[in-house]
């Protein structure tokens, strides 16, 4: 199961799910910060309401906004799906996606912060209890999603992405494409992954040119 669940189209939220696929390696926080902001040419107050209504697009429900400190926070529930097991016998799982976002004033525009977990809910069989664990999803996917419709949004506001980083690109054997011919490729290291890169390669640290450490090698 691949539980990430932010929808990749406006008709309705989803959750990946295939038996044949491995879910992809979690982005090292440097890789994943990138990704969870956009600045925008718009006022927050703008931005604000593009945010409010990329959040409807996406299916997401009890919204709960606050205009003044600029922050929103919704979630969205995939269907409950029966289990078994032989502790508790059968019960319903499912999984919960929140998105909290804080919208501020950044220069001449505003900027857009996004954080996305999940949490697991199980009713315990006949014991009628449940218990939740929640986590912070690390994949570039939902994120990239998200933006590419908050970006068509304030595009129809009027307003244009200014400043924001470049979107890596992820291949469908799950390798990031960060541009300039660097690519953060699966391997079996502490952080999922290796760099691949032309030869003289040095890292400066930034989200495009990743530092090459112990548990982020050199490909080799």
């Amino acid at each position: 199961m691949r539980p990430f669940v932010l929808a990749a189209a406006a008709a309705a939220t989803v959750c990946v799910s295939s038996a044949a696929m491995a879910d992809p390696p979690e982005l090292m926080p440097s890789d994943l910060a990138p990704l969870q902001s956009h600045r925008y040419s718009v006022p927050s107050n703008i931005a604000f309401h593009a945010a409010l209504a990329t959040l409807q697009t996406l299916g997401f429900e009890d919204i709960n906004a606050d205009k003044d400190s600029g922050t929103i926070n919704a979630v969205t529930d995939t269907k409950a799906k029966t289990i078994f097991n032989v502790f508790w016998g059968f019960g319903k799982k499912k999984w919960t996606e929140k998105a909290q976002l804080l919208v501020e004033d950044y220069g001449q525009g505003s900027q857009v912060r996004l954080n996305l977990s999940l949490k697991e809910t199980k009713a315990r069989g006949i014991f009628g209890t449940s218990f939740t664990d929640g986590r912070l999803v690390r994949y570039a996917q939902p994120y990239q999603d998200f933006f590419a419709y908050l970006d068509a949004e304030v595009a129809r506001r009027g307003g244009t992405v200014n400043g924001a980083p470049a979107t890596p690109v992820v291949g469908a054997s799950g390798s990031i494409d960060l541009g300039g011919g660097v690519f953060l490729v699966p391997a079996k290291t502490a952080s999922g992954y290796c760099i691949r890169a032309a030869p003289g390669y040095m890292g400066t640290g930034a989200a495009n040119r990743p530092a090459i450490t112990q548990g982020r090698p050199l490909c080799s």
